[in-house]
């Protein structure tokens, strides 16, 4: 492609009058038929000058403007494309005339290398998977609000150490400090302007993934010999000091030989390709969509097995925002409401790159590797602007759902409906009738993980110490691959659970005091009662401890069953009831003395005889005065007189 038409497709279109006039330059020195002395002080003073100068005094304004990392990376692009727009228009004045012009363009090395300042701030970066049936629908989303920049076959090339892969090891185990040092080259077939980036990524905070990058650009012809120890950063210093001021200067050497020593004692292991696609948000936001990604070994660069190479099934966006910079809202209900995309979090592809090729000597895989097998489609974001008839349809039969299935929450994983026949593609049925056995084929031992558990089959693994059925790992799962389930658990979650657990034994140790009481102070009766509250209490002690060991596994493996007692109360009221009952037949049996039969007799109305010795029971009311003050006075030797008093008061009034 001539560099007059790449330039016309590459041009910002804000900036389309600043960029160099190259069709005229290059017009002008074909129409002279001889090239005179006149003609070079012309070309030299109204063609060159002027519009060295017009350039220059537009890149220095944006440079004093407010610049984000767009702004930054768009004045950078600008700068490229004119600096070789005007080595190409000298190479051919140089070419076709006797005069040479090329040795006096200085360009704006300077400026670049603020630029990279720039580019080095620290910023937070999220990874979002897009299915391809979801792709044309998230381009259209995203240029109904942001304009599209060019689409650049880019070639990145990781760096780590093959024995030990100690890059690899500590991003993925998220330690700070942990470092990628990667190659990244932007090229097109027809694209004569490639440039080389080395660039020096350094996590601070992976619970916000928060990164800086450090990073420099070499031309390509200098890029092997950096590579090679030949190029070293005292070259750089020599080249650059005619351009870039002291501050500038110190800068990009340090970054320079910070990333040559990490180099050195590396070595280039993984070479990923992709077409990146540049969406231009907010100044502070950068949008790439990333598509058609491949990885290969760099220890193998013309791969000729299938096996050398891994196609990715998914394109890949990536949000970088600057550090305390909130996102516009339509972005922010993009990423965290839309169905077209599925946030992975912690997502490298160096990572990814590393455990396609390198699986059986790695001692970590990423998270994600089990997350290839979900298909992450989850409908489209019309069901946003279905009426509100439909929706509360669509709500009722999600409702309806969870209630069948038990269930409290809803994961943002579980795809949504959207209509009935996206739903019906991805729904359990149609999963599970994908994943039935045909007729006469042996099934698979049923896999069970945390969602499929409950008490009793975790009572049965206690007792039995199955770890294997314990652990939050399943049985046809990589036990290298780490969870996704990273985040740490919050205190107050264990501390709930053990306030309901001391609940419990609050209510048992009543339920004890009560149960001694009847057995200490009460008669037969009220010790079988109480013998039995006691059997009670202890049931229910060893009950509440299951379930509180049982919800313990279920916050520690982040289980997304329910966690509240469906049964364990039920069944304790019943057992209540029970007791209750069981105990009001024995007392009917075996009444107390004195008090009311709830059947209408009192006790003193009833005749009963315990031994055959007893007599009849005769009631008071059947015996007259005569015979109750002889039987009285029969067995009491004290005197009563009228007045109520005894004989021995009667003598103490006396005297």
């Amino acid at each position: 492609m001539k560099f007059a038409l790449y330039l016309s497709q590459h041009i910002y279109l804000p900036w389309k009058d600043e960029y160099i006039q190259y069709d005229q330059l290059k017009q002008f020195l074909k129409d002279k038929q001889s090239w005179t002395f006149e003609d070079e002080m012309y070309f030299t003073r109204h063609k060159i000058d002027s519009e060295f100068e017009r350039i220059s005094q537009f890149i220095e304004t944006k440079m004093k403007q407010p610049k984000g990392l767009h702004e930054a990376r768009l004045l950078l692009d600008f700068i490229h494309l004119n600096t070789f727009g005007f080595k190409k228009i000298l190479k051919k004045h140089d070419k076709w005339t006797e005069f040479t012009l090329e040795h006096r363009f200085a360009g704006w090395d300077r400026h670049i290398a603020e630029l990279h300042q720039i580019l080095c701030l620290k910023y937070h970066e999220t990874s979002y998977w897009i299915h391809p049936d979801n792709l044309k629908e998230l381009e259209s989303i995203l240029l109904f609000h942001l304009p599209k920049e060019e689409v650049q076959n880019v070639q990145s090339v990781y760096f780590d150490s093959l024995n030990d892969f100690q890059l690899y090891s500590d991003v993925l185990k998220k330690k700070k400090g942990a470092e990628l040092i990667r190659m990244t080259t932007w090229h097109k077939a027809e694209n004569p302007l490639s440039i080389v980036l080395f660039e020096q990524k350094e996590f601070e905070e992976f619970e916000t993934i928060s990164a800086t990058n450090k990073s420099f650009y070499l031309k390509p012809h200098l890029a092997d010999k950096y590579l090679r120890g030949e190029w070293t950063p005292n070259d750089i210093l020599d080249d650059l000091q005619l351009y870039l001021d002291q501050n500038s200067l110190k800068t990009t050497v340090s970054v320079a030989s910070t990333i040559s020593k990490s180099i050195q004692q590396t070595q280039p292991i993984l070479r990923c390709h992709y077409q990146s696609t540049l969406y231009s948000a907010n100044p502070n936001h950068i949008l790439t969509l990333k598509t058609n990604l491949s990885f290969s070994k760099e220890i193998n660069r013309h791969p000729t097995s299938q096996g050398d190479q891994h196609l990715f099934p998914y394109a890949i966006l990536k949000l970088k925002s600057a550090k305390n910079e909130q996102i516009p809202d339509w972005l922010s209900h993009l990423t965290d409401h839309s169905r077209l995309i599925y946030k992975v979090p912690y997502f490298e592809e160096y990572l990814h790159g590393m455990s396609c090729f390198f699986q059986d000597r790695l001692p970590l895989l990423p998270w994600w590797l089990n997350e290839l097998n979900k298909d992450i489609r989850k409908g489209s974001l019309a069901s946003l602007y279905l009426d509100e008839k439909e929706q509360q349809d669509y709500l009722d039969d999600d409702i309806k759902e969870n209630l069948l299935s038990s269930s409290l929450t809803v994961t943002d994983q579980e795809p949504r409906r959207i209509s009935k026949q996206g739903y019906l593609f991805t729904s359990n049925i149609v999963t599970r009738i994908k994943n039935m056995k045909s007729f006469g084929e042996d099934a698979p031992p049923p896999v069970y993980g945390p969602d499929d558990m409950n008490i009793f089959k975790w009572l049965y693994a206690k007792f039995t110490n199955d770890k294997e059925f314990l652990s939050p790992v399943l049985p046809n799962q990589d036990p290298r691959i780490m969870s996704k389930k990273t985040a740490r658990l919050e205190p107050k979650l264990f501390m709930a659970n053990e306030r309901i657990f001391m609940s419990w034994l609050q209510f048992c140790a009543l339920l004890l005091t009560l149960s001694l009481g009847l057995i200490n102070f009460g008669d037969q009766t009220s010790r079988i009662s109480g013998a039995l509250f006691i059997m009670i209490s202890i049931t229910v002690s060893a009950y509440s401890l299951l379930r509180y060991q049982y919800r313990a596994w279920q916050i520690r493996f982040r289980s997304n069953i329910r966690f509240d007692d469906i049964y364990g109360p039920a069944g304790l009221c019943f057992i209540f009831v029970l007791a209750a009952v069981i105990n009001l037949g024995l007392r009917m049996d075996h009444p107390v003395e004195g008090l009311v039969n709830p059947f209408g007799k009192t006790l003193n109305e009833t005749r009963f005889n315990l031994t055959e010795h007893n007599t009849t029971f005769t009631p008071l009311s059947s015996v007259d005065d005569k015979a109750l003050n002889k039987h009285v006075s029969k067995h009491n030797t004290t005197k009563v007189n009228k007045y109520g008093k005894t004989k021995e008061d009667e003598d103490e009034d006396e005297d």
